[in-house]
């Protein structure tokens, strides 16, 4: 019931909907989430949106809201894609350990896995975004085949891990519009957790043009690539 107002007050004016209205709908907004900044950053200076939105490691949805919140603020409305498990993790490989060969306590098969995919649906529908967001349920290597023909203009890739660091980038890459970028969530942090999202994205760019950029600032601290 609580959201069911929230979702009215919001779908009544998005653009002067308040921060507290956006918490309680579980959108992302850098204000509250700095870790949102770069992401919203580049959603907010794109000049256009030509291809689809593709959010790789979903999990229970805020940034997916967030980038449609942005998405309906700059009158846009180009096709978003989540995409997760809602299974929490797969099995780690060995390029997942960290430097002393052992897996972070964080790293292991079911790792994020209190989500609920019926419950991003029902979140969705009442914000009246079921037009605007496909939520695909699966693993990756199952999901991202049926995008095959896609064209994107923003990849955020969420996805933790070594290999679906890899089958991630090995199919958005060819895929991506010129300007459009790649944002990596788990790359290259502070906290050192996820070893295979580094190792995964030093090979995949080794030999491309793009290299991992961040924002300038003490905010900027996710990494992303602009596609030449």
């Amino acid at each position: 019931m609580v959201d069911a107002i929230a979702a009215l007050i919001y779908r009544m004016s998005p653009r002067a909907a308040p921060d507290l209205i956006l918490k309680r709908l579980g959108i992302a907004t850098s204000r509250r989430r700095v870790e949102f900044y770069t992401l919203e950053t580049l959603l907010r200076g794109l000049p256009s949106v030509e291809g689809a939105i593709i959010e790789c490691g979903t999990y229970r949805g805020a940034t997916l809201l967030g980038m449609t919140h942005l998405m309906v603020v700059r009158g846009l409305k180009p096709r978003i894609y989540g995409l997760d498990s809602f299974e929490g993790f797969p099995e780690p490989r060995p390029e997942d350990a960290q430097a002393d060969g052992r897996m972070h306590p964080d790293v292991h098969r079911g790792a994020l896995g209190d989500t609920s995919h019926a419950a991003l649906l029902r979140r969705i529908d009442v914000l009246g975004w079921s037009d605007r967001i496909t939520v695909l349920k699966g693993f990756f290597a199952q999901s991202l085949p049926r995008l095959t023909d896609e064209r994107f203009a923003v990849a955020h890739l969420d996805c933790d891990l070594y290999e679906s660091y890899m089958v991630c980038l090995q199919f958005v890459y060819p895929r991506m519009l010129s300007g459009g970028v790649i944002v990596l969530d788990d790359y290259r942090l502070p906290a050192n957790v996820y070893s295979g999202a580094d190792r995964a994205v030093d090979e995949f760019f080794a030999d491309k043009p793009e290299k991992p950029e961040r924002l300038p600032g003490p905010k900027g601290l996710r990494s992303f690539v602009r596609i030449r």
